[in-house]
């Protein structure tokens, strides 16, 4: 059992342009479908689109004085493997184990997000081994 509620505090900021243009891609980074391609899946028909995700989330960064757009922390991503915020809540109840199992299970990159973790000085990654 989690042990608080949640709080998002914060307001949301776009991201830069020239920012989004570097972490653009073709496909997608998670499961590597290309973007705008048409494919069966199943019984149905999928047209993934490019979403660009925070990998930890822009808010709980800004509440900690963070550059939130840093390219390190941003993917690009279809709308069908973003970060569910049932996962982000982890991160701002301090279940940051759980966050990053979570993250892992879903294909992400975790040791990048540690890595810029510590870079940050985020002191709730420290001592995290991936």
């Amino acid at each position: 059992m989690l042990k608080n509620d949640v709080v998002r505090k914060g307001d949301y900021t776009p991201i830069p342009k020239y920012v989004r243009r570097q972490v653009t891609r073709s496909h997608c980074q998670i499961c590597l479908q290309p973007y705008g391609r048409v494919y069966k899946l199943g019984k149905g028909i999928r047209c993934p689109r490019q979403h660009i995700e925070h990998m930890i989330s822009r808010r709980y960064l800004h509440q900690h004085g963070i550059n939130c757009h840093h390219p390190q922390i941003l993917l690009s991503v279809c709308q069908h493997c973003g970060i569910p915020k049932a996962l982000e809540d982890r991160l701002y109840q301090g279940d940051v184990l759980s966050f990053l199992q979570g993250l892992s299970r879903l294909g992400y990159p975790v040791a990048r997000v540690v890595r810029f973790a510590a870079s940050v000085g985020l002191k709730e990654f420290e001592g995290v081994n991936v």
